[in-house]
């Protein structure tokens, strides 16, 4: 009953042109007694703990710099180094040396005197620039100049301060304009995402967790995660993240999950759909419930190996007119397809010459073939096939490896290179010719299939059939309620079997609080 009235207040409420202050905040906590989150709960800044920003304005007057000083832009443009990474996982990764590159176009939707504030805050010695920018060209992306906070702040944890009404007012128009953008392709998952989210966190425990993690790695580095290596020369750089800088991440991905505005962009190099969820620790999932329900993922294991087999077929490259193949390159990247055009007759002709034996051992890794799993992956078997020969490999990670190296790497002609060449000829070589001139082709290929796959046709299928199903995606997994986890396990495998030809190996992940592993973090303290 109490959250039926909560719809009912939530709907008058959202009808009002001008609320004040005090009515919102009084109203949002008779909507949470109500058990009804409401997207209007005024939106936060995020700066580092240390930093007095009252203090600093005295010790610095802002309005030297900026005749017009606006306290909301500032906390605008200071929050954007830290809210940025946590909504985009694949460019908090390949963040070099902590500078967030802040997308100039972007900040002028909302700050249009942005580049006063920015230097503002270098000249006063809150944050720095690498001062590094170019745009895209020879296949090389562009980038924005990087910003990060200084050392004295750069490792504080984050805490949270309210912009005033009247430019909480400017970023929820901001924000509903952004989700009415995306909702002609990906309204069935934005509708649970905006206006009301309803994906919620254990506060407390996620806290605790994370203290407790960072608090053990800082005792004993051998906790700590390794970085992934942005430059093959700086043998000098610790290549462990910082436990630090790492809890400030995660408490600000905690507290975005927490107020319900995850955010969502769709990535236009490759279609993949990016939220706080999506650069959210794995770990801190399992303290995830919607509307107090635990939930489930189900995952495709191995996508991106699964999705290859899409490349097998000689009609995923021809005209759509020709048919023969559910899933055509024109329609999943225009990019990419006038790039591979040049090559498409000999991509057909390679694929003409599979040995389906072959083609058929490789299915098994990767897929279900006829009703059977196989008892290995590529890895194993790889692992398994070099032990005979002159330079076997030592581990299963060793296989790994290679495997990447063909699929994603310039070609380097390591032993684990070689190993999968001699067993599957014929696939590495058309990944060669797809790679040729762009060893990245291959790599943005296989994610625009994925994101293609799971975005605009599978869950598009799941919401059609099962329209009160909450979903929300994880590149390569979609995560639901418990209750609702066979029927979305069970359309994933019908859809991705129709389109691939091969039935995918799906796995679902049950979140639970009870599977953090506290013991290897508290053993340490």
């Amino acid at each position: 009953m109490l959250y039926f009235v909560g719809h009912v207040l939530l709907r008058r409420f959202t009808l009002k042109k001008k609320t004040t202050e005090n009515e919102r905040g009084s109203f949002a906590f008779i909507l949470l007694a109500c058990g009804v989150h409401h997207p209007l709960i005024p939106l936060k800044a995020v700066i580092p703990e240390n930093l007095d920003l009252n203090k600093h304005y005295t010790d610095y007057p802002p309005v030297q710099y900026i005749p017009k000083f606006n306290p909301d832009h500032a906390l605008y443009i200071l929050s954007q180094i830290t809210l940025v990474p946590i909504r985009n996982k694949t460019l908090a990764d390949s963040l070099q040396d902590g500078y967030v590159p802040l997308y100039s176009p972007l900040l002028q939707k909302y700050v249009h005197e942005y580049a006063k504030y920015l230097k503002y805050f270098i000249e006063t010695r809150v944050l720095e620039s690498d001062n590094k920018h170019w745009t895209a060209v020879y296949g090389m992306r562009s980038k924005s100049k990087g910003y990060r906070f200084v050392k004295r702040y750069e490792q504080e944890v984050t805490i949270t301060q309210e912009y005033t009404s009247s430019f909480h007012d400017v970023l929820v128009k901001k924000r509903r304009e952004q989700y009415n953008e995306l909702r002609k392709e990906y309204g069935h998952l934005t509708r649970w995402l905006h206006p009301e989210c309803r994906l919620t966190i254990d506060v407390s425990t996620a806290l605790d967790y994370l203290q407790t993690r960072r608090d053990a790695q800082i005792r004993d580095p051998s906790l700590r995660e390794e970085k992934k290596k942005s430059k093959w020369f700086s043998f000098q750089d610790d290549f462990h993240k910082d436990p630090v800088v790492q809890f400030k991440y995660a408490k600000a991905t905690m507290e975005v999950i927490h107020s319900g505005e995850l955010g969502c962009t769709v990535d236009t190099n490759v279609g993949r759909m990016h939220t706080a969820l999506t650069n959210m620790k794995s770990e801190l999932r399992h303290l995830l419930s919607y509307n107090g329900e635990p939930m489930v993922s189900i995952d495709i294991t191995s996508s991106q190996l699964y999705f290859t087999v899409v490349l097998f077929n000689k009609n995923f490259y021809t005209p759509k007119i020709r048919g023969g193949s559910p899933l055509k390159i024109q329609t999943i990247n225009t990019k990419l397809q006038v790039e591979i055009a040049p090559h498409t007759l000999m991509l057909v002709d390679l694929i003409q010459s599979f040995d389906n034996e072959l083609l058929n051992n490789y299915k098994y890794m990767v897929g279900i073939v006829e009703g059977e799993t196989s008892s290995s992956d590529i890895y194993e078997y790889m692992l398994q096939q070099s032990q005979d020969t002159e330079s076997p490999l030592a581990t299963r990670a060793a296989a790994k490896t290679g495997v990447f190296e063909v699929l994603f790497g310039k070609g380097k002609r390591t032993k684990e290179w070689k190993r999968y060449n001699q067993l599957f000829p014929s696939v590495s070589g058309l990944y060669q010719a797809i790679k040729e001139g762009n060893y990245k082709r291959l790599a943005l290929l296989l994610q625009s299939i994925e994101s293609h796959v799971v975005l605009k046709i599978v869950t598009k299928t799941i919401a059609k059939k099962h329209p009160h199903i909450p979903m929300f995606t994880i590149h390569d997994s979609i995560a639901v309620p418990v209750q609702y986890g066979v029927i979305v396990r069970e359309i994933m495998e019908a859809e991705l079997t129709r389109l691939t030809g091969l039935r995918p190996r799906l796995k679902m992940e049950y979140w639970k609080p009870e599977l953090l592993d506290w013991d290897k973090y508290q053993a340490a303290l």
